[in-house]
Formats: structure tokens, sequence, C-alpha cells
């Protein structure tokens, strides 16, 4: 069907769906690039001795990645030690009632902090459901 057969509706939605398509696209090469670009600052900074391993810059903040204070090894550890307790974490499928964290989240002490909390992730949560992908939804809702 050329453009000029489909009718307004049409011819927007297929527009809009041009416009998230490149978008996507651009928003792929901009993570892509800038990966490359902190994964370069830290084969630099390792050749410095100033982190451990290039992929550590990952676990900073932007405001820190082109200058790392003193004191960043442990930055990065506790990060990296976070992110260990967090993926023992299981998400349900669906949230179809209330859901608290389990006790592998405890509350943050005095001068920590985290992106999210687990009391402010279940907060969030108040709606009826919400889907969590997992392969075993993906694929399962593929099927139907």
């Amino acid at each position: 069907m050329q453009q000029s057969q489909l009718s307004v509706p049409q011819r927007i939605a297929a527009k809009l769906l041009r416009q998230r398509e490149q978008n996507r696209d651009r928003c792929v090469r901009l993570t892509w690039i800038m990966r490359r670009l902190v994964r370069e600052q830290g084969r630099r900074l390792t050749a410095q001795g100033r982190i451990d391993a290039p992929d550590d810059l990952f676990h900073l903040t932007l405001g820190v990645l082109i200058d790392p204070p003193e004191g960043v090894r442990e930055t990065v550890a506790r990060r990296k030690a976070e992110r260990e307790k967090l993926k023992q974490l299981h998400m349900p499928p669906i949230f179809a009632e209330k859901w608290q964290a389990a006790e592998v989240l405890k509350p943050l002490g005095a001068g920590r902090s985290s992106a999210v909390s687990a009391s402010a992730a279940a907060r969030s949560w108040a709606g009826r459901e919400s889907w969590s992908r997992t392969p075993s939804t993906t694929s399962s809702r593929a099927r139907s």
C-alpha cells in the first residue's frame, strides 16, 4: 500500500513508528559510544594504577568518572558488594498484591547511600499488577 492510499491516522502512526525506531537507533548508538569512552578511560586509569580494572568505572557516577578522587577503590568495592547483595533479591514475575523486599535488603546505615532503597522500591509498586520481564514470562507471553 502506498503512502497516498493510507488514511490520516495510518500516516500519523507510520510517521511515529519511524521516529520511534530512529530514536531507538540513536539511543543504542550513543550508549555504545559512551561505553567505549568509559572503557578507554578505565584502561588509562588502570595503566596509571588509580583503579584495579577498566570496568571498575562502571561502578562510579558520571561526576567522578573523569578524575576519580582518592579512595575510589573502596567506593568501587562497596558498590560491587552492594550489587552482589542485590543479585540475591528475587522479584516476583507479577505484582498482584503488596510485596516486601526479602531480608537481603536491610536499611542502609548512616552515611551510606543507594539509588533505590528496598522500602522505596516496595512503595513504588502500589499498583494492582506489573510485569517483570524474565525469560519465563517473556516466552510464555510470546506463545499466547
